[in-house]
C-alpha cells in the first residue's frame, strides 16, 4: 500500500484558496493575459499525446478546456476545480458535449484507478496544499501509458514586489512557491520519467498599483496560513511603493517576474514495480 506523508511544505489554506477563486471567477479572464499565455505555450507543447479521457485540475473559467474540446482525439474531457464560482461560470460560459464539470479536490480524485490516458493542469499546483498526495492521485487515475502535462510557478516568481515588502515589514506578504527539486521529489516517487522547461516572464506595469490590483482581481493573493494579518494601510502600502521604484527600468516601467515550469511526468507508478528513474532539462 502507498503510504502518503501530509507535509503540506506551502501551508496553503484551501478554503481561502476555493473562496479567493470563487469571488474572482466573473472578472478572471478581463486580468488573465499572463494565464492565458501561460496556457497557451503549456497546449503548444508537445509532451503528451492527447487523446482519449483526459481530466484538467484546475479548470478555472474553462479557457484550456474550451481549447483542449476542440482537439478531435480528445473524446472526453473532466473538468475540476476546487472554486464552485470558477465552475459555475465556465460550465454556463463554455459548455461542450465532451466536457464533464465538477467541483472537487484534486487530493482526492473521484475517478477509479487507470482511468485517464492524460492529466492536465495550468497554473494551479502553485495553490495546492500537498504536492506528493496529489502526485499519488494523479498517478494512480493515469493508465499505464499515461501522462501527467502541468505549468507552476517557481520560487522566483515576484521576486520584486517580496523584496520591496522585505523593506516594509516581517511579515510574509507573497505566496511561497516550490523550488524544481522540491517538484522532483513530490514527482518522482510516482513517476519513472520527468521532463521540463523553465521559462521567465516578465511583466511591466506603470504604477504598482496595478500590479497589485490584478492580482487581487485574480484571486491570486496571499493563499498561506501564515498571511500578514489586516489591512494594507496607507503609510505602509507608501513605503512599498518607495522600496519598488528602484526597480524602474530605462522605459519607466515596473517589472514583475513569473518564474514559471512546464513539467511532464510519464510512466506511472500506480500499479507495477519500480521503474528506472530518468530526468531531462529541455532547455
Amino acid at each position: 500500500a502507498m503510504s502518503i506523508t501530509n507535509t503540506n511544505p506551502l501551508q496553503r489554506n484551501p478554503q481561502r484558496v476555493a473562496r479567493s477563486f470563487s469571488m474572482a471567477a466573473q472578472r478572471y479572464d478581463t486580468v488573465a493575459g499572463l494565464q492565458r499565455q501561460v496556457a497557451d505555450q503549456l497546449l503548444a507543447m508537445d509532451f503528451c499525446s492527447r487523446h482519449g479521457a483526459v481530466l484538467e485540475l484546475g479548470c478555472g473559467t474553462g479557457y484550456v478546456t474550451w481549447q483542449l474540446a476542440q482537439e478531435s482525439a480528445i473524446e472526453r474531457i473532466w473538468a475540476l476545480d476546487i472554486a464552485p464560482g470558477m465552475v459555475n461560470y465556465a460550465r454556463h460560459r463554455r459548455a461542450h458535449d465532451k466536457i464533464h464539470w465538477l467541483v472537487a479536490d484534486a487530493h482526492h480524485l473521484p475517478y477509479v484507478t487507470g482511468s485517464m490516458e492524460v492529466v492536465g493542469s495550468s497554473l494551479t499546483l502553485q495553490w495546492c496544499e500537498d504536492l506528493p498526495r496529489i502526485c499519488a492521485e494523479v498517478a494512480r487515475v493515469l493508465k499505464a501509458e499515461g501522462c501527467l502535462q502541468f505549468a507552476t510557478l517557481g520560487v522566483d516568481t515576484l521576486w520584486e514586489l517580496r523584496q520591496a515588502w522585505s523593506m516594509v515589514d516581517d511579515h510574509q506578504h507573497i505566496n511561497d512557491f516550490l523550488p524544481l527539486d522540491r517538484l522532483q521529489t513530490a514527482l518522482q516517487p510516482h513517476f519513472g520519467r520527468l521532463r521540463w522547461v523553465n521559462d521567465r516572464i516578465v511583466l511591466h506595469y506603470a504604477q504598482l498599483t496595478e500590479l497589485t490590483r490584478q492580482l487581487k482581481l485574480l484571486g491570486a493573493g496571499n493563499h498561506n496560513r501564515a498571511a500578514a494579518p489586516g489591512l494594507m494601510g496607507r503609510t505602509r502600502l507608501l513605503r512599498l511603493q518607495q522600496a519598488y521604484e528602484s526597480l524602474r527600468d530605462r522605459q519607466g516601467r515596473l517589472p514583475a517576474t513569473y518564474d514559471v515550469f512546464y513539467l511532464q511526468a510519464s510512466e506511472p507508478r500506480n500499479r507495477v514495480g519500480p521503474v528506472r528513474s530518468s530526468l531531462a532539462y529541455l532547455g
